[in-house]
Formats: C-alpha cells, structure tokens, sequence
C-alpha cells in the first residue's frame, strides 16, 4: 500500500495566488499527502517530486510537459491533469477534431523555446500562434503527452465528456469539482434563481448558443439570469466587494 505521507507533490499554480491551486494542495495536505510544493508554470522544476498535479489548463502545459519530457522514465515524476477546460464541438467529425488539434498542439510547442536556466518561456515573435483555438490545443495536447507516455492520470468533471474520451483510447476517471468551506457556506435563503449564467462570453458562436438557450427557456417560462460582464454588471462590482471584505 501506497504511503502517501511520504509523497512530495507539486501542485501547478498557472499564476500567483492561485485560488484553485491553493485549495488543491490544502487539501491534499488535509488528507494527509507528506508534502506540497507550489509549481508556478514556465519555472523549473525542483528535484525529487512524486507526482505533479494540474488543473485547467488555464495555460500552457509546454513548459510542465517537455521538462517532465527531459526525465529518464524511471525518474519522472507522475502527471495527473484535472482537465476541467472543455474540448472542441463535439458534432465536427474526428478526423478533423484530431487534425486541427493535432496542428494547434504543435504550433504551441514551437512558440516555446528553452533559457539558459532551464525553463521554457514563450517566444515573443511567436505568441500569436498561442492566442486561438485553445480547446483545440486541449485535444491534441492529449494525445500528446499520452503518445509519450507524460500522462499519468487523466480527471475529467464530466461523465459524458469522460465516455467520449474512453470512446478514443484514454483511461479517464471522473472527478467532478466539489465543494470547499472557502467558497462559502449555505445562508439558507429562498433560491430564486432557476437559471444562472456566470461566466464571460469569449466568441460570437458562444452569445448565439446562449441566446437559443436562453430562448427556449423563456419560451417555457424560465427566466435566465445572465452576470457575463455585459449584462448585470452590478452583480460583479457586488461580488468584487465581498471579495475583498
């Protein structure tokens, strides 16, 4: 049996102060993993890690991945990934899915290149090649890091999306996103809200899917309340308050 107090475990901060990253290793720490240590993306790996745990991506996992890449098999550190980004439209047939991944994954690994310390950073000429397609980027990252054997563990927060992976040659494991006590606790209020949308809107093809499911409520009587930095602005500067309270 596995002695995880003994396991040093390097959690991805995509950024400083990462609020998932942070929550990820307490409880790691909580459920008694030996050691967590913070990762921020594009800087060295430290020696010695167990296992090296990602969420998102909400960035690129070309610095994470072609360091784990320079390990000898035997010495590489693990790579769990709790992929909790979404992929492309899953209506496109999958030839071309796994083509243009294929390609947008590529183009990503191409915009890094390596300093003398060590750590991959994006080439400034080539940060354009970075910038589109990112679900896209996703897939094909996929079958990437499996193809060369990076991944250890793939976390998916949907069933369905995880049936659709397996139905491609991944071993995925459903972890949905739970909830913890930082996040907030049950005010026990009346719940008048049957319908929320509380995210930005990056592209025109997202507003026309929201707008036809927003119809097709309201054509049966339910009423979605939007907060995407447009509509309801309020809600924000509300939320951006008790934030900082």
């Amino acid at each position: 049996m596995m002695n995880y107090s003994a396991l040093r475990v390097g959690v991805l901060y995509w950024k400083e102060g990462d609020g998932i990253a942070s929550r990820i290793a307490n409880t790691l720490q909580g459920l008694g993993c030996g050691e967590t240590i913070q990762l921020l993306n594009e800087e060295r790996l430290p020696e010695n890690l167990d296992i090296v745990l990602a969420h998102g991506p909400l960035g690129s996992m070309v610095p994470l991945a072609n360091q784990l890449l320079s390990y000898p098999p035997s010495q590489r550190p693990a790579l769990a990934l709790w992929m909790t980004e979404q992929l492309p439209n899953y209506e496109l047939p999958e030839w071309l899915r796994y083509t243009v991944g294929a390609v947008r994954s590529r183009a990503e690994r191409l915009a890094f290149r390596k300093n003398a310390r060590g750590e991959w950073r994006l080439n400034p000429y080539l940060w354009l090649l970075t910038v589109k397609m990112l679900r896209f980027r996703y897939y094909g990252d996929l079958f990437w890091l499996t193809r060369h054997g990076v991944l250890s563990v793939l976390a998916i927060t949907s069933k369905w999306i995880a049936e659709f992976l397996r139905a491609r040659g991944f071993d995925p494991v459903v972890a949905y996103i739970g909830f913890h006590p930082d996040w907030g606790e049950n005010l026990e209020l009346e719940r008048d809200i049957p319908v929320l949308w509380f995210a930005g809107i990056r592209t025109r093809r997202q507003r026309r899917i929201l707008n036809r499911i927003r119809a097709e409520l309201r054509a049966r009587g339910v009423e979605m309340l939007v907060i995407d930095g447009i509509e309801n602005r309020a809600y924000l500067k509300q939320l951006s308050r008790l934030q900082q309270t």
